[in-house]
């Protein structure tokens, strides 16, 4: 294999499947540089043999920072194949607005549509407003958390019409360690329970280790857990866990 090959190859081990949360957050250490800021994955498996298998993903985002104000664009594909069957198909968009309002205080507002056929949805929109407090900032390390209000609207599949709009509380805490320049490590949980009964919560937690090669790229790990105790169908696991690593290029 080329090194090429092995830029565009992204090894995942995931167990079970269920509805979940997307994270779009990069936990990092300071603040970041005005300007644009844009980093892609992509992975592409294919296996011929005893084994018929291509897998395709693809993770992108785009950043802004102009002063006390941020822009955060990201998006992503999977789509898997394995002996003639499809097994793995889904998408994301995510919209996110934030403001500094002082050294601790920031104020956000985000937008998401999400699509997991192999979840039972067809369809999940998101949409809230919240508040982020940075409780510690020094040169190595990073500790914040958020509270925020979203409104969720959810199509399951094979239904003909989407459920009623729900609102759930959305909550996460992000740490970041960053003993050098070469290595980066982050940690990101959240916990969405719903409003008329917080006994259905969806949690999340994701632990990534950043290691970079030069400006451009860097070698990634990242172990996840997610975890929804009312999943859109009974026959949904409530757990789900993987581990992913592969390359970043950043521009």
């Amino acid at each position: 294999m080329t090194w090429i090959r092995a830029a565009m190859l992204w090894c995942t081990a995931t167990l079970s499947a269920h509805a979940s949360i997307v994270n779009v957050l990069s936990p990092d250490v300071g603040n970041p540089d005005d300007g644009w800021d844009s980093s892609a994955k992509l992975s592409l498996q294919h296996l011929s043999g005893n084994e018929q298998k291509l897998t395709f993903s693809l993770l992108a985002g785009t950043r802004y920072v102009a002063g006390p104000n941020q822009v955060l664009l990201k998006g992503s594909g999977d789509w898997g194949e394995a002996s003639n069957e499809v097994y793995s198909k889904k998408a994301f968009a995510h919209l996110r607005w934030k403001r500094r309002l002082n050294p601790t205080w920031s104020a956000f507002t985000f937008a998401q549509v999400d699509h997991n056929e192999f979840r039972s949805l067809l369809m999940r929109d998101l949409a809230g407003v919240g508040f982020e407090a940075r409780l510690i900032q020094s040169d190595h390390f990073d500790l914040a958390i958020a509270t925020s209000a979203m409104a969720e609207l959810e199509w399951v599949l094979e239904q003909e019409k989407p459920e009623a709009l729900s609102w759930r509380s959305s909550n996460y805490m992000t740490l970041a360690w960053q003993p050098n320049e070469q290595l980066t490590v982050g940690s990101t949980t959240f916990l969405q329970p719903l409003f008329k009964a917080f006994s259905d919560i969806r949690g999340f937690q994701q632990v990534d280790f950043n290691i970079v090669v030069n400006k451009y790229i860097s070698f990634t790990t990242r172990w996840k857990l997610e975890f929804d105790t009312e999943p859109a169908e009974s026959d949904v696991e409530e757990l789900d866990s993987s581990i992913t690593s592969g390359l970043k290029v950043r521009w």
